[in-house]
């Protein structure tokens, strides 16, 4: 940016600013005007039939996402100041609610642009400010519009298993219990999403009935009484009753003294519009609504704005609990740890069945028992473990704007410092063969040998999902990774659960996602952002690699397969889920390599995985080809092949003579001398008479193992019979050899240095 565009923006900063505080104040006098029930009810049924049929946040316009988040800020006006309509003030029109709308749009547009104003204020007034954190800021507070932590349809199983834990202060505070409090809830989620829609379904049926009948009057009064039917079914379909659809108590029936402490009357909030404070009533700061969800009007509490009660009521339960029982602050701490532990713990198990978990872990930090480190959760599957930090604390929900220092010190609590309690972990249990891991009270839990875990990866899981950052969390300079953690929320986890059905892919995605860290070019916002994109490209990781040098990869609108799958879902609607393009035969060969017992099934997996989409075509006619040809000749056919890492297929039927164990051998290790590799994976398939695969087995041989004289010998002859076929079938198809070629029989030599000396 130029020194004239600087000038101009630090000229025009206040004024910009002044600009945003007069359209504030013109939005709190339309709203302060206004019938609070009416304009709410009007704002909500607006969003209902604007986000009709919406599955995904990538089909709704910026405008729109402005439109939505009017509720939450209207509400926030409302108890805020004081209202004259109710003070026996004039009926407002439609008109004017949506003249407030459009208000509030310009509003949000305008914050935007302001952001920009903010930065480059601050830059010359602080030539040290960091710029890298300036850019995080003006990210974090475009973020603030984004709504929704999780999927509705895991919000029940969210607030039950979090709140559970303390259902005894829960009942002596509010006078009701847990169980209570999640009926309620069920049904408060119900009403806010599709329970308008319904409601206004039957009355349109009863209306459709009533003038499919065959109505036959005798005299006024059932002339009066058929019309009367037909205006109540009109006016019910104008009209909704704003108690029964929004009216706290009514739709939950959950205490006084609960619903109380969760929510503000008109004009009960004054904090909100301060005139000492430089941003009054923006709607970026702390709004009341994130306090307290509900809004008292003539003493009935209501709710109207489904995000701002499902994201913000765990964590407004909790300041307000704590609020009246100063005394449990440490223990709820306490307890929401180890619930959260447990929670990721038992998800943990789902995605990885039959893993192995430890909990509460301790290791000495030097040598000596006194000075102990701790980890929260290490998972072993297989030949894989997991090193897992989880915080349960919650992230600073304040503007940036106005403590962005605040912001930062609690983004780096959260993920930075997990970060390095990984690496750290993960750092002790590589430093030793054998590894101790230690209960609380210093007594030995487990001796890990880490020989059996080649592949180690690290897992950050918050309580709170803030996956705009969580998903990039180490591309954002001020971070300081140092284990590539992969950071992640508990709603992630249960999105993995329910996605992948078979823990080899999830290992899959595991070791990509981990890839994603290291890629610079690629900066997704979202972590199912990242899901998505695995499940339609694979190795997405790879596309990063192929755009242009200073660029990043947002991948913006991958996720909408999922949100549209877990939309549905909630509904109870019949839908494919989201997954990987597999035939039903590749998806066989995953299913039965998690069956076995192999340690080699993860690389085999992981190997099979990694092939695009058609090559898993290919694999599958290959096994397929390899099993109708062996029939046809009647024996068994050998197939190698070369690469980093080589292997062999050897397909087992009853119709044909399978080769001996022996033969085997010596045709893997006569391969290996030939292309100068130390290893080969050996897969053997298992099929019945009815060609359907049964089983499969694995094995590493290394030529390491080749040290029987008498073996050797027969291994070098299987050498010169591959060697000579494999160049007289060369000859067969191509003719003459160039001296010059790479020779066909696979040593990577030149022919003339190779095979032609020996003449064949």
């Amino acid at each position: 940016m130029g020194n004239s565009e600087l000038m101009l923006i630090e000229n025009n900063y206040e004024k910009y600013k002044n600009d945003i505080d007069k359209l504030i104040n013109n939005i709190k006098e339309k709203v302060k005007k206004s019938n609070p029930l009416e304009l709410l009810n009007y704002l909500f049924e607006r969003n209902i039939l604007n986000f009709i049929n919406l599955t995904s946040e990538i089909q709704s316009s910026l405008e729109e996402i402005y439109s939505q988040r009017a509720i939450e800020y209207i509400q926030s006006i409302l108890v805020s100041q004081e209202n004259t309509y109710l003070d026996g003030g004039q009926e407002s029109e439609f008109d004017d609610y949506e003249d407030i709308i459009i208000d509030v749009i310009k509003l949000y547009y305008s914050l935007n642009n302001y952001y920009y104003y903010w930065s480059e204020k601050k830059i010359k007034d602080d030539p040290e400010v960091n710029r890298e954190e300036l850019a995080y800021i003006i990210e974090s507070e475009f973020s603030r519009v984004v709504r929704g932590d999780r999927y509705q349809c895991y919000q029940i199983e969210h607030f039950r298993e979090i709140l559970s834990p303390h259902k005894q202060i829960f009942e002596e505070t509010f006078k009701l219990n847990v169980e209570n409090f999640i009926r309620g809830l069920k049904k408060l989620e119900y009403i806010l999403t599709q329970g308008r829609m319904d409601e206004m379904k039957k009355m349109a049926d009863s209306l459709t009935e009533f003038f499919s009948q065959d109505i036959q009057v005798d005299n006024v009064t059932d002339i009066n009484q058929k019309y009367k039917e037909l205006l109540d079914i009109s006016e019910g379909i104008q009209k909704l009753d704003i108690i029964k659809l929004h009216g706290i108590k009514e739709i939950t029936g959950w205490s006084d003294e609960f619903i109380d402490i969760l929510s503000y009357g008109i004009n009960e909030y004054g904090a909100f519009f301060n005139d000492d404070n430089y941003y009054s009533g923006w709607p970026n700061l702390d709004l009341p609504i994130q306090k307290r969800p509900f809004i008292k009007i003539n003493n009935i509490a209501y709710g109207f704005d489904y995000y701002s009660i499902f994201d913000n009521l765990y964590r407004a339960i909790q300041k307000n609990l704590i609020s009246a029982c100063p005394s449990y602050k440490e223990t709820w701490a306490i307890i929401q740890q180890e619930t959260t532990e447990k929670m990721v713990e038992n998800l943990f198990k789902k995605i990885l069945p039959g893993c192995n978990t430890l909990r509460d872990n301790y290791y000495p930090r030097k040598k000596s028992l006194k000075d102990c480190a701790e980890n929260d959760l290490l998972i072993t599957f297989n030949d894989v473990m997991l090193i897992v930090e989880v915080k349960a604390g919650s992230f600073i929900y304040t503007s940036a704007l106005t403590d962005y220092k605040g912001h930062i010190n609690s983004f780096k609590a959260l993920i930075e410092k997990a970060d390095h309690q990984c690496d750290r972990t993960k750092e002790y249990i590589e430093k030793s063969t054998l590894s101790k891991i230690y209960t609380k009270e210093k007594d030995l839990k487990v001796e890990l040998d880490m020989r059996n875990y080649p592949e180690i990866y690290c897992l950050c899981v918050t309580v709170d999902n803030f996956n705009t950052f969580t998903a990039k969390a180490e591309k954002i300079n001020f971070i300081k990774l140092k284990s590539n953690s992969i950071s992640l929320s508990i709603d992630d986890l249960r999105i993995y659960r329910d996605i992948f059905d078979n823990p080899l892919q999830f290992l899959h995605y595991l070791k990509e996602r981990r890839k994603a860290i290291e890629c610079e070019s690629l900066a997704l916002n979202d972590e199912l952002d990242h899901l998505g994109m695995y499940l339609e490209r694979n190795l997405y990781t790879w596309d990063a690699k192929e755009v242009e040098s200073g660029t990043r990869l947002s991948g913006i609108g991958y996720r909408q397969e999922l949100d549209n799958y877990f939309s549905l879902l909630h509904h109870n609607i019949e839908v494919n889920k989201p997954t990987q393009n597999m035939a039903s035969q590749f998806k066989e060969i995953l299913d039965l390599l998690n069956k076995i017992g192999s340690v080699e099934k993860i690389r085999f997996s992981i190997f099979l995985l990694d092939f695009d989409f058609e090559s898993r075509d290919n694999f599958v006619n290959q096994l397929e080809s390899i099993l109708l040809r062996q029939k046809q000749i009647g024996y068994m056919i050998q197939t190698f092949a070369p690469g980093e890492m080589p292997y062999a297929i050897f397909v087992y039927a009853p119709d044909f003579k399978a080769l001996t164990d022996n033969d085997k051998v010596n045709y893997i290790y006569a391969n290996l001398k030939i292309t100068g590799n130390k290893e080969c994976l050996v897969y053997d398939f298992y099929y019945d008479r009815h060609d359907r695969l049964r089983d499969i087995k694995i094995c590493s041989l290394k030529l390491s193992n080749l040290q029987d004289l008498n073996q050797i010998q027969d291994v070098e002859k299987v050498v010169e019979f591959i060697s000579k076929q494999r160049i007289e079938k060369y000859r067969e198809v191509n003719g003459k050899i160039g001296r010059n070629d790479n020779c066909p029989c696979g040593r990577n030599k030149k022919y003339k240095k190779c095979c032609e000396i020996k003449k064949y």
